[in-house]
């Protein structure tokens, strides 16, 4: 059970800092987006992405309550 536990909150740690990486490029160094996009619809994606990786981060805490060894 922990290496599920361990991957799963792997993931979502990882699309956590992906999207704060996105943001701050969003936000600080716009001119380093090759494309041109539409930044709000950006920020918010990112932002939703992000909310919901912390949000899933908690559950499993929560409910897992930290596996132990095995």
């Amino acid at each position: 059970m922990i290496s599920l536990y361990n991957a799963t909150m792997a993931h979502f740690k990882a699309v956590e800092l992906e999207s704060v990486a996105k943001l701050e490029i969003l936000f600080n160094k716009p001119v380093g987006i090759s494309e041109h996009t539409d930044f709000i619809s950006e920020i918010k994606d990112t932002c939703q992405k992000l909310a919901e990786a912390r949000e899933c981060m908690a559950v499993l805490k929560d409910v897992v309550k930290q596996p132990q060894e095995e």
